[in-house]
């Protein structure tokens, strides 16, 4: 799935950036930010993904990996060239960030603002499983496609796992507000890359770039 060309390099430094911020506790002056102005809310609600409150097991266990794995199939295995793959993040950021402004209104102004990388999860998600529906015809279970398939099964595991944990822990509001959250961002991701391949042009050229033989170093040369 990988090729010396599509190395995930902004998954690397986002989760680097997101280890430092974890080991700085950068979570403290975030909040504390989010309520001394609106201005400083709007400036945290914009760096929500990059810090986190949760232990470390829960970091390493579901985020970062869960981050991994959503990263490296946008980078690494989506056959277009990188300014569409970075929207396609772009849009996973933005699917988050709504999420987690509509989830923030939703739960009132007396609560924290739900920060962390689950959101990008979740709405990077959505944009995957619409590309995978566009390209549903010439999807195989090979080399190129069979981990990927693999990985897009874990992090619907991922989203799902989410909504019962909810459901199982009716007593904790902090479980429904985390379900909501990622629901709305893997909607609203799922409804923005509508947006990103609606352009006919961007959807020819992906099936015959899907079309060709397995080879991932000639996945880069299209659309560029």
């Amino acid at each position: 799935m990988l090729s010396p060309r599509r190395w995930p390099y902004l998954t690397v430094t986002i989760l680097v950036v997101t280890v430092i911020a974890q080991i700085e506790n950068a979570v403290i002056p975030l909040y504390s930010l989010s309520r001394s102005s609106t201005g400083g809310l709007i400036l945290a609600l914009f760096l929500h993904p990059f810090v986190h409150h949760m232990d470390p097991w829960h970091l390493w266990g579901d985020l970062v990996l869960g981050f991994l794995v959503m990263g490296i199939l946008i980078e690494s295995w989506v056959a277009l060239s990188w300014k569409y793959r970075y929207a396609m993040y772009g849009l996973a950021y933005v699917s988050s960030l709504v999420a987690c402004v509509l989830t923030w209104q939703w739960i009132g102004f007396t609560h924290n603002i739900i920060i962390g990388l689950s959101g990008i999860i979740s709405g990077g998600f959505g944009v995957l499983v619409l590309y995978c529906w566009i390209v549903r015809k010439s999807l195989r279970v090979d080399r190129r496609d069979a981990p990927a398939l693999i990985a897009l099964g874990y992090l619907l595991s991922f989203l799902v796992s989410s909504v019962v944990n909810a459901f199982t822990h009716m007593q904790d509001p902090g479980a429904a507000d985390s379900a909501i959250y990622h629901v709305l961002a893997f909607f609203c991701g799922f409804y923005l890359g509508r947006w990103l391949f609606r352009d006919p042009k961007v959807r020819n050229t992906l099936l015959q770039t899907r079309s060709r033989p397995s080879d991932t170093s000639n996945c880069t040369s299209h659309l560029d």
